[in-house]
């Protein structure tokens, strides 16, 4: 491999720098500029220290190819591929360093559950193509509604939970309330709209709980509180 514009005439230092300035890259695109020369005055680079250069700057390519994939790999491992948010494996690894940090600094943190109540009627009757875009309008709607700093992860098939750094009980509360305001959401379909229904629990660090399993098993129940209560306004007309 050699740089772009590089000819084997070209090995004297001012040449050197004035190609410098083209990547020199491997086949998948540029990767950077390897630059090498003397501090004093030379003349011309032999043809060994020009194979050499090369040598240096495609074993630098290939070990710059391989951190990217090797990084890329891992931030795929940590999201969710319908969405783009973080997904379960994130979310528990996250929980559980978060969790610490605030029982060592006794700071509260809260955490909301959502349950998409209508995924299997639009999975049924528009295909799951419809559901994965109804699930990517909630992750939108739940990042919109949350603060940058927020934790926000698709858990589950239909599931979301959101951490709420430094919230407590009542900032829980306010978040859930903000969720709900949101809900049904509007999700346009070929030339149909089609409502996105979804349910809200929460709780927080230390009053609901204070262990992780705690906290999830309270939000849970919170959640499901909201869908029953959802389920009896519909069985009334009222929702």
């Amino acid at each position: 491999m050699t740089c772009p514009g590089w000819t084997s005439k070209d090995r004297s230092l001012t040449s050197c720098a004035r190609r410098s300035r083209h990547p020199c890259s491997p086949a998948a695109g540029p990767r950077g500029v390897f630059l090498l020369g003397y501090a004093h005055p030379v003349g011309e680079f032999s043809a060994d220290q020009i194979a050499t250069v090369e040598a240096i700057s495609d074993e630098l390519a290939t070990t710059l190819e391989r951190a990217e994939l090797v990084d890329r790999l891992a931030r795929e491992a940590l999201t969710d591929p319908v969405t783009g948010l973080a997904n379960r494996r994130a979310f528990e690894d996250m929980l559980h360093r978060h969790h610490a940090r605030a029982v060592r600094t006794e700071q509260p943190y809260g955490m909301v559950m959502v349950d998409v109540d209508t995924m299997k009627a639009i999975n049924d009757q528009f295909g799951h193509v419809a559901g994965d875009a109804a699930l990517r309008l909630v992750a939108r709607s739940l990042v919109a509604a949350t603060r940058a700093g927020d934790f926000v992860s698709r858990v589950g098939g239909d599931e979301f939970v959101v951490v709420l750094p430094d919230a407590d009980h009542r900032g829980v509360r306010l978040v859930c309330e903000r969720l709900r305001r949101r809900a049904p959401l509007s999700l346009d379909w070929k030339g149909r709209t089609i409502p996105v229904g979804f349910s809200v629990g929460g709780a927080a660090f230390p009053a609901d709980g204070v262990s992780t399993e705690a906290l999830l098993q309270r939000a849970d129940q919170a959640l499901y509180r909201a869908k029953h209560q959802r389920k009896k306004r519909q069985g009334h007309g009222t929702d």
